[in-house]
């Protein structure tokens, strides 16, 4: 391996997390000891102080890299990363989160050791005052996408969990077919969209091993919001899609109403919040 290339490039787009971007990165630095292992942090146009925040961990780990840009949304700032990366397997991960201690050693192990382009671990869906930990159920398998549908393969491993934050994936799989994010609300879900005709293999982990940290202001501020991101995701997909796609495209348009609804956002809503938004 040259000095050059790295093993892993972990990258996080920053965009004023100052208040919880020490614990997300603290709970990263212990892996970064390795030195085949990078960081890549994008600082977003923060307006507080996230992007001193971000050049003082750089100061104190030489394997973290800062790129300061223009805020352009967390879309743009992961293409930034991925500009950026030298890793053989990227990971992408929020700045408003945290991981467990293992969290890249696990995913890296169980790809590398199972041959396969891409990896998932479960998830904790942390509150202020709980926790719902294993939200996917998930067990220690792998499976080959040849073996099933396509459609089968995605209501398996990204109709309930379309983020990529839980993941790691072979970088050459995403470069190779020209795979970028392209819009700048449900980014993520696109995303795999694009990836899932070039997945060969995907490893699954039963460990809660990220936390998906619940904050209402993190998350869509209305079901009108959600209709508009359902179209444009659908109505960008089909552009690049075959025109026996449609069923993807379907899946992917109830995908976002699950995780809306099962968001912090909605939590503790009345029923009646979600009827005067569809009839508004």
């Amino acid at each position: 391996m040259r000095a050059d290339e790295k093993r892993i490039s972990i990258i996080i787009p920053v965009y004023n997390v100052e208040q919880y971007l020490r614990q997300c990165l603290d709970s990263l630095c212990g892996e970064l000891v390795d030195a085949d292992c990078e960081m890549i942090l994008v600082d977003d146009g923060s307006s507080d102080h996230s992007g001193s925040l971000c050049d003082a961990y750089a100061g104190n780990y030489e394997t973290i890299t800062v790129v300061h840009q223009r805020h352009a949304g967390a879309a743009a700032a992961r293409n930034t990363g991925l500009g950026a990366a030298r890793g053989d397997y990227i990971l992408f991960i929020d700045a408003d989160d945290y991981v467990e201690p293992l969290f890249v050693e696990t995913l890296l192990h169980a790809v590398q050791t199972n041959d396969c382009d891409m990896a998932v671990c479960d998830y904790a869906m942390t509150f202020r005052s709980r926790e719902i930990r294993a939200v996917l159920g998930l067990t220690d398998e792998v499976n080959d996408v040849q073996e099933m549908e396509n459609e089968f393969f995605y209501l398996r491993y990204f109709a309930r969990n379309p983020v990529v934050w839980n993941k790691i994936y072979r970088r050459n799989m995403i470069c190779d077919a020209g795979i970028r994010f392209e819009i700048p609300h449900g980014e993520d879900l696109l995303f795999h969209l694009r990836l899932l005709p070039h997945v060969r293999r995907i490893a699954t982990v039963s460990q809660t091993l990220y936390h998906y940290v619940q904050r209402k202001s993190s998350a869509a501020h209305s079901l009108q919001k959600v209709n508009a991101q359902n179209v444009t995701i659908i109505e960008t997909y089909l552009k690049g899609a075959h025109q026996n796609d449609g069923t993807m495209a379907f899946y992917a348009f109830s995908s976002i109403y699950t995780g809306f609804l099962s968001s912090a956002y909605c939590a503790g809503r009345k029923i009646g919040y979600f009827a005067g938004q569809i009839s508004a």
